[in-house]
């Protein structure tokens, strides 16, 4: 899994994390909650990767969403560290 986080150059607060589970053409994006994440799927309908717009903080509930619809089991563990190393920073 790889990470990007996007932030404002201004004040350094975490605009977006997307979190890309393998490589591959995004076929098409689907807004899995509207205006806070969308889920970039393949061909085949499988999760390439997600985007979530942050407020400030990641939304475990969300992650979750996205793991049951594209069965996805590891992502929350993956994710949960990930929000974990974020409150420490």
């Amino acid at each position: 899994m790889n990470i990007k986080v996007s932030f404002d150059p201004s004040d350094g607060q975490i605009l977006a994390v997307y979190l890309m589970l393998k490589s591959g053409a995004v076929s098409k994006t689907v807004e899995v909650a509207p205006d806070q994440c969308y889920a970039d799927e393949g061909r085949d309908g499988s999760l390439i990767g997600f985007e979530m717009i942050c407020p400030g903080r990641l939304d475990i509930k969300l992650i979750q969403r996205v793991a049951r619809k594209y069965k996805v089991a590891d992502m929350t563990k993956a994710v949960r560290n990930m929000e974990n190393m974020f409150a420490t920073a």
